[in-house]
Parts: structure tokens; sequence; C-alpha cells
């Protein structure tokens, strides 16, 4: 997409002949000087080819999915990052739109860009990653829906005048011409029909064919969601220099259930339908709750494995240190109401560490090595923010001391253990994963890690301490 010239084959009678002519996605040209918030030239622009590539790779992308697609079961936390849950679908979008850069940083302006409408395809080629934007959050959406049957729309409790009655324009039905609504495509609306909402719109998805019986799409998407967002087996760039490979089956840090040993038995809160042959990894997760308006325009919240001074090169955010970021997206208060009441809102996010982690411990310290793995990244955890205009933002009031429910910024460190399927060398399940697909135990958080950054907003208590509405999943341990 990044060519001044393309070539496209025009059929004329029995021959088909080449012509060249100039990109039509490569930019849009503004009439006049009617741009919107003066950005730039007369014409859009986007990141180069080479460093989109490269903040995709270093962002966590295909991580965020596969963690939205399993680990969350209600609408709200699985599609907005208004709602606290592990990872949403939000978060990944903003990832894609924040690599791209320019233009498609700007809420306001990113259909500008005619890549806004290709985003998928365009960086699936570049990345092998299917990343979420646009067309593709529509059938993750009815991925999701498969998996979760009676899940259905929530209104945003920070947009209260959003609900499930809420006029959808411009888009009308066929028949009375009036407009949708949520309510009218609610897959709960049709009794013992575990259906995506797309279905009443007139379409499916190669994982969610109408056909078939639920049965059959459940197993379809699971198979999915680990074949292309479960970690790879085999990553692009080969496994950690100082690892050796992983064995076939298995994923990067995996490790198996001792033989003969039936999963419950061992504790710690294994779930008791396990399956003997699942296996499983310690996950490591930066919890993050930051408000709209902690900086005033839009901003990234990256999160750093390596040397804790700041880097004297200006291409930082795409270096091998980074472990991902956190996107924070927004139009600016001038230009609706909406944007002004949600200002001052908690955002939630998080990213996960557990890849980038591989690359960076000893070879000796295995995932989890809980121990060992704190004492590392009490070294070497921290994180920086960065303005969109490229400026590094230093936090200057001391964030640790405030009152409950009314902090700016607050990053956390939590892990457990997650099961995972056994796969072949492409990375296709070999069994039904149904028994094993989003299952977790052993949560813990761990605040000796954030707790010397607390004046940088490092938690140091656990996170229900901070906001007496939210509530600790059963299980949930706090290693002080």
């Amino acid at each position: 997409m990044a060519e001044a010239q393309i070539d496209i084959k025009i059929p004329e009678q029995d021959l088909v002949n080449t012509v060249q002519i100039a990109n039509p996605l490569l930019s849009y040209d503004f009439p006049g000087v009617d741009r919107p918030m003066n950005l730039g030239g007369p014409r859009t622009t986007r990141f180069q080819a080479n460093l989109i590539v490269n903040m995709l790779q270093a962002d966590g992308l295909r991580a965020q999915l596969y963690d939205a697609l399993t680990l969350e079961a209600e609408y709200g936390p699985f599609s907005n990052n208004g709602q606290q849950g592990t990872s949403s679908l939000e978060n990944s979008h903003d990832l894609v739109h924040d690599s791209v850069g320019d233009y498609l940083r700007t809420p306001i302006a990113a259909a500008f860009d005619p890549i806004f409408w290709l985003i998928p395809s365009a960086c699936c080629a570049a990345t092998n990653i299917r990343p979420s934007s646009h067309s593709s959050i529509d059938r993750f959406y009815a991925m999701w829906q498969v998996r979760n049957p009676d899940a259905i729309f929530q209104g945003n409790p920070n947009q209260p005048a959003d609900t499930i009655l809420t006029p959808l324009a411009p888009f009308t039905t066929q028949n009375q011409g009036a407009l949708w609504t949520s309510a009218m495509i609610q897959r709960s609306n049709i009794p013992n029909m575990a259906i995506p909402t797309t279905y009443m719109l007139g379409y499916d998805y190669p994982e969610t064919l109408a056909a078939w019986p639920a049965v059959q799409r459940t197993q379809a998407v699971n198979d999915t969601i680990v074949g292309l967002y479960a970690p790879p087996p085999q990553p692009p760039g080969g496994p950690p220099p100082a690892g050796p490979p992983p064995d076939a089956g298995q994923i990067l840090g995996q490790e198996q259930f001792p033989q003969g040993v039936i999963p419950v038995l061992l504790g710690h809160g294994v779930p008791p339908d396990l399956p003997i042959f699942a296996g499983y990894r310690r996950e490591w997760r930066l919890w993050i709750e930051v408000k709209r308006n902690l900086v005033v325009p839009n901003f990234n919240i990256y999160a750093l494995l390596g040397n804790t001074s700041p880097a004297a090169d200006s291409d930082w955010t795409t270096g091998s240190d980074v472990a991902g970021a956190f996107v924070i997206s927004k139009s600016p208060i001038t230009m609706c109401q909406n944007c002004r009441d949600t200002e001052n809102n908690l955002l939630y996010g998080g990213i996960i560490l557990t890849d980038p982690l591989l690359y960076h411990l000893p070879n000796e310290i295995k995932l989890g090595d809980q121990t060992q793995v704190v004492e590392w990244l009490q070294k070497h955890l921290h994180w920086r923010i960065q303005a969109h205009d490229g400026t590094e933002v230093e936090l200057t009031e001391d964030l640790s001391e405030f009152e409950p429910g009314c902090h700016k910024l607050l990053i956390g460190l939590e892990s457990y253990e997650t099961a995972y399927a056994p796969v072949d060398n492409d990375g296709r399940p070999t069994c039904d994963v149904s028994k094993i697909l989003g299952v977790t135990w052993d949560k813990k958080d761990h605040t000796e890690v954030t707790s010397p950054m607390a004046s940088r907003g490092g938690a140091a208590r656990r996170r229900s301490e901070y906001d007496p509405s939210t509530t600790v999943p059963t299980g949930t341990e706090v290693v002080e």
C-alpha cells in the first residue's frame, strides 16, 4: 500500500492489458484548505511501512486479541476500555490505529486516509497477524458471541445515554425503514438459538456459518482462535536467543502436568474438569487504570523490560525493550458533548508481558518461577508515557497519595496460570479445546514490583483497595 504507482489488469475482449495508475490507497488529497484540525499538509500521511510492522509486533497485538476472545465473558469489558476487564477489543483496535500513525491516530480524521477501510488486509499481509479494526471488529464480535451465547449488549456506564434502545443512525431496516437498535438484533430474542447477531442482518463468517449446528460453530471458532491468536509454537523471530526451541506441540514457555497425575490434584485452584493433556504456562500482565485526561493530547503508556534509564535514541518506542503499549485515543473536548462528558473517566487496559519476558529472562528462569521472575522485574520493569506528537511525558505530580476511586494513574502487576491446547507445528489444535480455552487459575497480585514506583502510579495495594466497587476474583492472592 506504500507504492506511488500500481498495476491493474483491464480485460479487453480476449486480452488482458496491464495499466499503471496512481495508487488510490496511498493518500487522500483535501480539496482546498479545508482539513480537519489543520492536520499536516493538503494530503493524508501515515508512518513508513517498516515502522508500522515494527510497532504492530512490539505492541503485543496478538496476545491482546487472544485474551479478549478467550477471557472476557461479558459484553462490556470485552467491547470497550471503559469497563474493567483483562483485555478489550477496543484496546486491540486502538493499537492498530496507533501503529499506522499520523491521521489514523486522530479519531476525527482517521477515515480520510484510504487505508482506514483496508487496515485488516493491509496489516495482515505485512505482519501475518489478523488485526482488529473495522471489518475485523465485526468478525471478532461474531466469534465472541458464538463462545458466549448468553451475553447480550450492555450499555457503557461511562456513557449512560447509550442503551440497548439507542437508534443506530443512519442504518435503517429494509422493511419499515426504521432505524436499527441493538435490541432489534439481540440473539437473546430468539429462544434456543445460539447464533451471532450477524444472522439477523443476513450474513455470516467462515467460522460462524448459519447452516452449522451450534457445537460445530463453537469448535470452528475455538480452532480459529487457537490457530491465529494463541502464542505460536515458533514465532517469526525464532525461539528466545538464550533458550531452547519449544517441543513439538507446545507453545513457548509451556509446561505439562506430570504424567499420571490428574491436574485438579495439584491444587492451587486447578479446574476439576481440565483435561490431563492440556499444557499451561504462567502469564504475566500489567493492569492499567488511567484518567483519560492525564495528558491533554492522545498518549500511549509503554511497558519496557530492560535498562531503566531514559533511552538516548528517538525511536525507543519500537526498540527491543518495549513489551507493549496501552493506547489512549480521544477526540478534542471541543468537538462534542460526549467528549466533554467522558474526559474525566477512568480507562482500563493492560500490557501482556509473557512473550517479551521469554526473550529477556535468563535461560535458567522459567515463567512459573515466581520468586525469580519477580526479583528480575524489580530490577528491569518500568513504564514511560509518550504523547502522540512524539514528546515524552514526565509526571511531575506525586501520584502515590489519593482518595480511593480518585486516582489518575494506577499500574499493577498480576500473574496467573493459563491452560493451552496441544497444537501441531503450524499452531493448529490437535484436540477439542472447549474445556481448555480461557481456563485460568492461581491468580496473584505482585505489589512488591510496582509499589517502589508508587509516585509514578505504581500500585502499592491490591486493586480492590483503590476502588471499593471492584471485586477481587476468588482465589486471587496478594503477594506483599
